[in-house]
């Protein structure tokens, strides 16, 4: 048997290392929240707080992991609400891994993985920032 990169690569243990990344780098960690009745769409989706060591709550972020009949596009990040002195901002991360057969978690190869970072660190950035203009700002391609 072979072990290959993408062995070790399941979606829960590269969410989990990004939240430590994500801590040591910014203080920022990201907390599982109960939603409320009727929030999520899915019973998949997971609701996660970004909190910051010193500056609190600085947004929520949603992450649909699995594919569905309705879903079939690359990881994305949808910006629902950007942030500003007012509002906390909310974004949600759509994927399309497939769900596990029940004794193994779904495993991204490194496309995958790299495609999740990037929409990941569009969701941190969105915290981060707290900018009504962010959508507006230099993130966006310009030809």
């Amino acid at each position: 048997y072979r072990l290959r990169f993408k062995d070790f690569l399941s979606v829960g243990s590269v969410i989990e290392q990004i939240g430590v990344w994500l801590e040591d780098l910014f203080g920022v960690t990201l907390v599982a929240e109960i939603p409320n009745e009727g929030e999520l769409w899915h019973p998949d989706v997971i609701k996660l707080a970004v909190e910051h060591e010193k500056e609190g709550l600085l947004g929520f972020l949603y992450i649909d992991f699995y594919t569905t009949d309705q879903k079939k596009a690359p990881p994305c990040n949808h910006i629902i609400k950007s942030g500003s002195s007012k509002q906390l901002p909310i974004t949600v991360i759509e994927c399309n891994y497939h769900k596990s057969d029940g004794y193994r978690p779904p495993y991204l190869d490194m496309s995958t993985l790299e495609l999740l970072f990037r929409e990941l660190g569009t969701a941190v950035t969105v915290m981060l920032c707290r900018s009504k203009h962010y959508q507006t700002g230099a993130r966006k391609h310009v030809p």
